[in-house]
C-alpha cells in the first residue's frame, strides 16, 4: 500500500504574471500622476482672471482648475478600481506635502492668502471625497 499522495502545485497560468505587472504599473502611473497633479495644481491655484479693464472682480479660475484636476486624477483611478483611487490619492497627498515644505528662502510655495487657503482646504476635501465616494 502506497503512502498518502502528495498534492502537486498547479502550474501558474502564463498570463497571471503579466496581470500583476500591469496592475503594479497602473498603480505606479496613478501614484505618479497624483503627485504631479498636486504639484502643478498648487502652482495653478495662483491664477486669477480679472474680467474687463482695470481692477475688476478677481475670478479664481486657477483655484477651480486645481481642485477639479485634483479630484479628476482620483476619479480616473476609481474607474480602474477602488484601490487605485486610493493609490492616486496617496500620490496626491505626497505631492501636496512636498509643496507645503519650507523653501530655502524661508517662504512657502502655497501662500497664506485666500487662494492658498482655498487650495489647502478645497483640494484635499475633493480628493478624499472622490476617493471614499460610495464606500460602506
Amino acid at each position: 500500500m502506497a503512502g498518502p499522495r502528495r498534492r502537486e502545485a498547479a502550474p501558474s497560468a502564463p498570463g497571471r504574471r503579466s496581470v500583476r505587472i500591469r496592475d503594479l504599473a497602473a498603480a505606479a502611473v496613478l501614484a505618479g500622476g497624483g503627485f504631479a497633479v498636486a504639484v502643478l495644481a498648487a502652482v495653478a491655484a495662483r491664477v486669477v482672471w480679472r474680467p474687463g479693464e482695470g481692477a475688476g472682480v478677481p475670478v479664481p479660475v486657477g483655484l477651480a482648475v486645481a481642485v477639479a484636476a485634483s479630484a479628476s486624477i482620483v476619479a480616473l483611478g476609481r474607474l480602474y478600481g477602488r484601490v487605485y483611487g486610493v493609490v492616486a490619492a496617496a500620490g496626491w497627498g505626497v505631492g501636496a506635502l512636498l509643496v507645503l515644505q519650507n523653501r530655502p528662502e524661508g517662504d512657502y510655495l502655497v501662500a497664506g492668502d485666500w487662494l492658498g487657503w482655498g487650495f489647502l482646504v478645497g483640494a484635499p476635501f475633493a480628493v478624499i471625497a472622490v476617493a471614499l465616494w460610495g464606500t460602506r
